[in-house]
């Protein structure tokens, strides 16, 4: 059970910053894709590259807590 409460909090936080980032993600997703690459100033690379490796961990946590729960 205390499991299962840890993952409800990780994945809470993961939705937390989705929404408290929502109007950077959604103008990002309206910008017209036409690259093989997201371009990235310069000054965010270690930022991103931190990001990306977040989204990865994220991810890997939340297909595994769905699959838990079902």
């Amino acid at each position: 059970m205390e499991k299962k409460i840890e993952t409800l909090a990780r994945i809470t936080a993961i939705l937390k910053d989705v929404i408290q980032n929502k109007d950077c993600i959604i103008a990002r997703l309206q910008q017209p894709y036409s690259q093989d690459c997201i371009p990235v100033e310069v000054e965010y690379h270690k930022q991103f590259s931190e990001l990306l490796l977040k989204v990865e961990s994220d991810y890997g946590a939340l297909k595994a807590s769905v699959a838990d729960f079902q």
